[in-house]
This record gives C-alpha cells, structure tokens and sequence, in this order.
C-alpha cells in the first residue's frame, strides 16, 4: 500500500528488555596482542545509531561507525561474564592499591574491574550516570546498563530486520529496539593507551519499532505545522488522485484503521523467564 498508519509504541515495552542473549558459549580467543570474545547481546534500545556514515565521538578523534544499546540489568549477565574473562586472561595478576586500605594488593582484571581500581576501562556502563548527568536528555538511559561499541570508518556493520535478512542502514534509530554482534576484547597494548577491556561492532539487527529519543521529527513537525495552516474551505475533495490510488489492490478505499500491536502483552507459550541469582551483577547494578 502506498499509505500507511503509524501508531505511537509505548514508551518502553519492558517484556522486550526482559529477554536475555541467546544461549552461547564462550569462546576465548587470541586477538590483537590480547583476547577477544564474539557473542551475540541481549535485546535492548539503541542511542545514538550511526550505522549509515561513521561519525567522530570526539573532536580528536577518528569516525567510526557505532551505536549506544540500552539493556535492563536483569538482562546483561553474558556480557558482563565475557567482559570479566577477556579481563581475567589479559591481567591475570596485577599491582594495584587497594582504596579501603591503601596499600598495594594483587588483583585479577575482573577483581579489579568488579572494585573499580587499577584504572582498567569497562565497556558496559551505568545508565544513571548518563542520567544523572543530564535528566532532561538522557531519561531512557536510568535504571539501565549500555555498552558502546565501535567500528573503523572503513567496516561498516552488517544490518539485517527481523527476519535477518539484509536491510538498509536507515532501518535503526534512536529508539528501536535491536541486538548486536560485537567483540569483547582486551584494548590492544601500546605505549601511552589506555588498559582495560572494549567493544568492537560487528552486526546489527532491526527487532521492533520504538518510541524515538531524540533528533527532529519531520514528519511531527509538518502535521503541526500543517495543522495551524488550514487549506482554503472546499479545497479538499478526495485523498487520493484520480483513477484510484496507483498499485492499491482493487477496492481500496482507505488504510486500515490500526496496525497489530508493536509489544507482547504476554511472553510467548513456553518462554522460561532467567533463573534469579544466577550472575555476579557489575557493581552498582539495581538489584
């Protein structure tokens, strides 16, 4: 059909956020002078979508193709699992000053991580600190957890819809829910760069509509506009043009009045919520 209706998704449909990653195993490997592990993420929100044209996150620094997904901290305990192992396997022992105490202890990458010493970068941050930040702009990202992967300007990401079938880049938004394919590596050692673990973005998959976060709403503002410029009285005779609406079916008259709902009311027959427990939460994480 040449004409559509869009009705507005809830705000955040909470049984999405809910799901974990899909079964996996971890898979240690050797990359970059360090470790890696692919993995596929749990289903999230996405931020800040530059898959189309990479962009610089920083004045000094290079474009990179990449996105912020937002996940429920009930949700992101493989991610954090593969962080603690890449970190363990990078820096099995290491001096640090222990803060309680000030004085020197040895700590493996993930206790360091987990106690938040030795100045070791974690990829998978707390959205309240975003929040806290700045309130006004950044209310999706509280009660959350984020990661933020990247990739050169010259490696895009495989997009692909909920079908997983190749799709354009356009497809993702802030606001939409999707899940990634991304590496958790060790930062690759070099003289003056920063320790610790990062993420690399590998693919991209379109999950469901959202509602949008931020950025200029084009087609908000036309009806707006358009609704405080009335057309001349009996100017409007019909909505389509003459001889019916071009490739419409015969007999169309008008769009359907509403589309199927864009969220799960109810898990699906079957669906086994995670077990409790069952995962070292980062630090901070809501409990």
């Amino acid at each position: 059909m040449s004409q559509t209706q869009t009705l507005a998704p809830p705000p955040v449909d909470e049984w999405l956020m809910s799901q974990t990653a899909p079964p996996w195993t971890p898979n240690l490997e050797t990359y970059q002078g360090g470790y890696s592990i692919r993995m596929v993420t749990p289903i999230g929100r996405m931020s800040f979508v530059h898959f189309d044209k990479p962009k610089s996150k920083a004045a000094d620094s290079k474009p990179v193709f990449s996105c912020n997904l937002l996940m429920s901290p009930n949700s992101v305990q493989d991610i954090w699992q593969a962080i603690r192992m890449v970190a363990d396997a990078m820096y099995p022992a290491e001096q640090v000053v222990d803060p309680k105490t000030m004085q020197a202890v040895t700590m493996t990458g993930s206790q360091m991580l987990a106690n938040n010493v030795g100045g070791l970068h974690n990829p998978l941050k707390n959205g309240d600190l975003y929040y806290m930040k700045a309130p006004d702009k950044n209310g999706a990202y509280r009660g959350v957890w984020t990661i933020n992967p990247s990739s050169g300007a010259d490696k895009p990401p495989a997009c692909t819809n909920e079908s997983n079938m190749p799709c354009s880049p356009a497809t993702f938004y802030s606001g939409c829910y999707g899940r990634l394919f991304i590496r958790i590596a060790s930062i690759k050692p070099r003289p003056g760069s920063a320790k610790g673990v990062t993420a690399y973005l590998t693919a991209a998959q379109f999950v469901r509509h959202g509602e949008k976060m931020s950025g200029f709403d084009a087609g908000g503002a036309a009806m707006s506009a358009f609704a405080n410029a009335p057309l001349p009285a009996g100017a409007v005779q019909s909505s389509a043009p003459p001889g019916g609406i071009p490739g419409a079916p015969a007999g169309f008259a008008a769009p359907p009045g509403g589309i199927p709902p864009q969220h799960a009311a109810q898990p699906p027959a079957g669906f086994a919520p995670p077990a409790a427990g069952a995962w070292t939460p980062p630090p901070g994480a809501p409990r």
